[in-house]
C-alpha cells in the first residue's frame, strides 16, 4: 500500500466539508479537530475537578453530554434550513455554535447527531487524492 493513500485534508479536517442533509447542507469537520478536542477536554476537566471528592456522581449522561458538546463543535455551518414559527412564519434558521450545541443537545434531534457522529468520522470524507485535493465522495 501506498502510504500517501492514509493522508486527510488537515484544512478540511479542521475547517469542515459542505455535506448535503434533506435540502440544506451542513459543514462538518472531522471528530479529533482541535476545537473538538479542546471542547472534550475543557468538559473532562471540568467534570473531574467538580466532582473530585466523588466520581460516582459522574454518570453515563453528563459524559454523553460532554461529547455531545465536543460533537457541536464539529458543525462548522449550515445553510439551506428554515425554521416556522408558531405563528406559522418560516424564516431562515441561521448558524451559531450555540444553535448547533442547543440541537444536538435536543433529543428530538438524534437523527442529526448521528448523522453529524457518522460523517465528521467518516474518514473517506477527509482523504487526499495524489494530486494532493480533496477526495470526491
Amino acid at each position: 500500500m501506498d502510504i500517501n493513500e492514509l493522508r486527510i485534508n488537515a484544512e478540511t479536517s479542521e475547517n469542515g466539508l459542505w455535506i448535503d442533509y434533506y435540502g440544506g447542507q451542513i459543514c462538518i469537520a472531522r471528530i479529533g479537530s482541535k476545537a473538538f478536542s479542546e471542547k472534550q477536554r475543557e468538559g473532562m476537566d471540568y467534570i473531574f475537578e467538580k466532582y473530585a471528592d466523588d466520581k460516582s456522581k459522574i454518570t453515563k449522561e453528563l459524559l454523553i453530554e460532554i461529547d455531545t458538546k465536543a460533537l457541536a463543535t464539529c458543525i462548522t455551518g449550515w445553510k439551506g434550513f428554515t425554521q416556522t414559527s408558531k405563528a406559522g412564519k418560516k424564516t431562515e434558521y441561521k448558524y451559531s455554535k450555540k444553535a448547533a450545541e442547543k440541537m444536538l443537545l435536543d433529543p428530538e434531534f438524534g437523527d442529526v447527531k448521528d448523522f453529524i457522529w457518522n460523517q465528521a468520522s467518516l474518514r473517506e470524507n477527509y482523504k487526499i487524492n495524489k494530486d494532493n485535493t480533496l477526495k470526491k465522495n
